[in-house]
């Protein structure tokens, strides 16, 4: 696949990401912006999460307390995850991964939890399966 580059407004350069670069850039943060439908429509949770790659399967995980609504909504329905960052080189990027959510088994450790977590009873992880990725970078024009 090749890369676009547009000239866009303000003086900025922007080129879409292939979906190596979107990958490259998910691994760097841990925070992101998750987009739900809700009964009084679309709501954005800041929520923290990490990348998940077994075998085929490629998506986010995104840990909560067991009753935190977010499941209400997200669980077996399409969300999308926002992500954005900058580069060392100053690019400002931007990345979105959208898929129907799915609850992991209790079960599956989560090393990235704090020590003061409560136990595996009283949480629950969200997956999120990379049905659809794309992303974009954003660098100054000289």
């Amino acid at each position: 696949m090749t890369d676009h580059i547009l000239r866009a407004r303000q003086s900025l350069w922007v080129q879409s990401l292939d979906e190596t670069g979107c990958w490259i850039r998910l691994a760097t943060s841990t925070e992101g912006r998750l987009e739900v439908l809700t009964g009084t429509g679309v709501h954005h949770l800041v929520t923290e999460y990490r990348p998940y790659v077994a075998g085929q399967a490629r998506g986010v995980v995104i840990t909560v307390p067991a009753f935190n609504q977010l499941f209400q909504y997200a669980v077996h329905r399409y969300v999308t995850l926002e992500v954005d960052g900058e580069d060392n080189d100053a690019g400002r990027w931007a990345v979105l991964l959208s898929g129907v959510g799915h609850e992991l088994d209790p079960a599956v450790p989560d090393d990235r939890l704090p020590l003061n977590w409560p136990d595996a009873l009283v949480r629950r992880q969200l997956y999120i399966p990379a049905m659809k990725l794309a992303g974009s970078v954003a660098h100054p024009c000289n």
